[in-house]
């Protein structure tokens, strides 16, 4: 059997015998001091409550210091009569700067006759017993909660909460009745009443109602450490902490995304300047360069020409895009052109060609026209770019230059025949002379007639044309030797 207050506990103890014979018996919610010169029979245990009225009545003056009235509202009954005296000895601390006003054993309307009538700076104890087999027109409860609505209501129970009363010093929630379900437990399991001594339990705590502190505007830092606040109402982050972290997280993240495109809008708008900066250099450059410049993509479609280029052949700058170009090259030279940048497309290297490029004067003009692969950003192929200057000036140079060889040339070959005609005419007439001569000579050299025609011979075509030999014989035989 488990008695619950002291009411209980004497009521099971006077009547075990006839009712639950034997049976054991473990209280709760009996103050200690009501156990005080009492001695329990036989079989009986439980958990005893220090009850802290000091505490409670110093609780209620530091919340309300402007506090000129105390009015204690008790029944007539022994337990009633108890606490009341209880109340009255800490009460009487404060006798000098108080009025103590007793409501006791009233009828439930001019109970509440009364209180309606008491004047501001009023405080209440309250300690009725609420008797639930008891059903009147206006219940202890009801009471209370009447009285709470004009007057800060202390109870030195825990009773009050949730009806009212703004709260107290106690011990610790549910302490007392997980200790007597211990004992229950240890006596249910074989252990004697009397063998388990009485548990006492811990130290107390304030514990208010945290809605009554907001009613009577008693702020928080008012309380003592470690003090414990009950029926709090949970905050919009308590209530819906789930989907608020949800949401932050989802603003975090649309945050960051946000940053992040802002980010790479700035980068973007960067590089994008940079680029036009870049550009425009390039234009800039290109348009100051001296050759052609052209660009291609990676399908042989011309994206871009120079404004030299667009000058060069006439036109606007869009007519010579795409497969426009070939429009301004000569028909015999498109064909080796057209298979030169297949050939650079498709092996992604570097090509030189010449070819005629019709000038808006409808002149065409030799062009020396060499390309280079282009990368794109991600370094891709994205196609050629080219540039090509005008050679027709060195092409006319040059064929001038072969004319004016062919013809020195044909000079030469010219003067060489000259030449080898006239060495063949005279020279060798000549030498068949002298030949002839010298045979005769050496003929008549065994006879004196032949000596002496062989000299006067010698004399007469020789001598002449060689002032400087003064001896025929030598002469022929220098010329013999010279023959042979």
């Amino acid at each position: 059997m488990v008695a619950d207050a002291y009411p209980a506990l004497r009521f099971a103890i006077k009547y075990r015998d006839r009712l639950f014979p034997g049976v054991p018996i473990a209280f709760t919610g009996v103050a200690s001091s009501r156990l005080q010169g009492e001695s329990l029979r036989p079989g009986v245990t439980g958990v005893a409550l220090t009850t802290d009225v000091r505490g409670c009545v110093d609780l209620a003056f530091r919340f309300h210091p402007d506090t000129q009235r105390v009015a204690l509202i008790a029944g007539t009954s022994e337990f009633e009569r108890y606490w009341q005296s209880e109340i009255h000895r800490e009460l009487n601390r404060y006798a000098d700067r108080l009025t103590a006003i007793e409501l006791v054993g009233l009828p439930a309307k001019e109970l509440l006759r009364q209180v309606a009538t008491r004047p501001p700076h009023t405080i209440v104890f309250f300690q009725l017993i609420f008797v639930e087999a008891a059903q009147p027109v206006i219940g202890t409860y009801d009471i209370l909660e009447a009285v709470s609505q004009r007057f800060p209501t202390y109870c030195v129970m825990n009773y009050c909460f949730d009806h009212g009363g703004v709260g107290g010093s106690y011990g610790t929630p549910y302490e007392s009745e997980a200790r007597v379900s211990e004992l229950a437990a240890r006596i249910l399991a074989g252990e004697r009443p009397e063998d388990i001594p009485i548990v006492y339990a811990s130290g107390h705590r304030v514990q208010v109602d945290w809605r009554q502190l907001r009613k009577w505007n008693i702020r928080e830092s008012a309380l003592p450490a470690g003090s414990i606040v009950l029926y709090r109402q949970p905050t919009v982050w308590e209530r819906y902490r789930k989907f608020m972290t949800v949401g932050i997280l989802l603003i975090v993240f649309q945050a960051l995304l946000i940053i992040g495109l802002l980010w790479q809008r700035a980068r973007k708008r960067s590089s994008e300047a940079t680029l036009r900066e870049s550009e425009q250099r390039f234009r800039v450059m290109v348009d100051t360069a001296p050759s052609l410049i052209w660009m291609c993509d990676k399908e042989g479609r011309v994206t871009y020409r120079s404004e030299k280029y667009v000058a060069l052949t006439g036109g606007t700058a869009e007519s010579g895009l795409g497969a426009g170009w070939t429009a301004y090259i000569h028909a015999d030279d498109l064909p080796n052109v057209l298979n030169a940048d297949s050939w650079a497309l498709e092996r992604q290297e570097a090509s030189s060609k010449e070819y005629r490029l019709l000038r808006r004067d409808g002149v065409y003009r030799w062009m020396l026209d060499i390309a280079s692969p282009r990368l794109d950003a991600n370094g891709s192929f994205g196609g050629l770019i080219g540039s090509a200057i005008d050679i027709t000036d060195q092409k006319v140079a040059r064929e001038a230059l072969e004319k004016i060889g062919g013809r020195l040339i044909e000079a030469q070959e010219k003067e060489r025949s000259r030449i080898a005609r006239e060495l063949h005419d005279d020279i060798c007439q000549r030498l068949a002379l002298l030949s002839l001569e010298l045979e005769q000579a050496n003929q008549s050299s065994n006879g004196s007639v032949g000596r002496g025609m062989g000299r006067s011979m010698i004399s007469e075509n020789i001598a002449p044309r060689s002032p400087r030999m003064s001896k025929p014989y030598h002469m022929s035989f220098t010329l013999r030797s010279w023959i042979i």
